[in-house]
């Protein structure tokens, strides 16, 4: 119960924006949440580096500042289309320097 945890609230859609929501009833009466930690991880190296080329970084760069002025979205095709090719064929590159040990924790 000490555990620190955050949970989402990007909007109406998100978790803490249904913490009043009771989706069992009548068996439960309360809300629960799922927690999930990752276990183990230690050292300089990162847990995950992704690669992108100079060319979709600049790409990414563009869209951040379009989207200052910009009022309707970015179709999802649309960008992983530009950014495959903007990468010589693969949207992104990533290295995975560590196998996790996922602990999930969960309250009811």
């Amino acid at each position: 119960m000490d555990l620190p945890a955050l949970i989402p609230f990007r909007g109406d859609w998100d978790q803490w924006a249904k913490k009043n929501e009771y989706l069992h009833r009548p068996e439960t009466e309360s809300v629960c949440f799922l927690f999930s930690f990752m276990k183990g991880w230690d050292g300089d190296t990162p847990f995950l580096k992704i690669d992108l080329t100079d060319d979709q970084q600049r790409f990414i760069d563009s869209l951040i500042q379009d989207c200052r002025v910009r009022t309707d979205p970015y179709e999802e095709e649309w960008f992983w289309k530009t950014m495959t090719e903007r990468g010589s064929g693969n949207p992104y590159r990533y290295q995975l320097n560590f196998h996790p040990e996922l602990i999930l924790c969960g309250m009811a």
